[in-house]
């Protein structure tokens, strides 16, 4: 993970989102995998709260990167998204 490319970097954390290994990501997995991290970055921190989370931005975020607008993040659209706002 830390010698990959950037888009093997991507790969991979599209597939650890991408909970139910159907391809795509949904606004939940999406949610999960966020609320996951903030819990380990709490823990190493030594904290027992996590910051809240700004759905709202979330939600915008995972609009701009759907550009199908089907509800669902492709590898591709993941990987555009990422590219332009990382």
């Amino acid at each position: 993970l830390m010698k990959g490319t950037v888009d093997e970097k991507l790969d991979f954390a599209f597939a650890m989102t991408d909970i139910d290994g159907s391809g795509e990501i949904t606004y939940q997995e999406l949610m999960i995998t966020i609320e996951s991290i903030m819990r380990i970055y709490a823990g190493i921190m030594g904290t027992n709260s996590i910051a809240a989370l700004n759905e709202r931005k979330i939600k915008k975020m995972f609009k701009r990167l759907d550009k199908n607008g089907d509800g669902m993040l492709t590898l591709d659209e993941y990987k555009r998204g990422m590219k332009r706002h990382p």
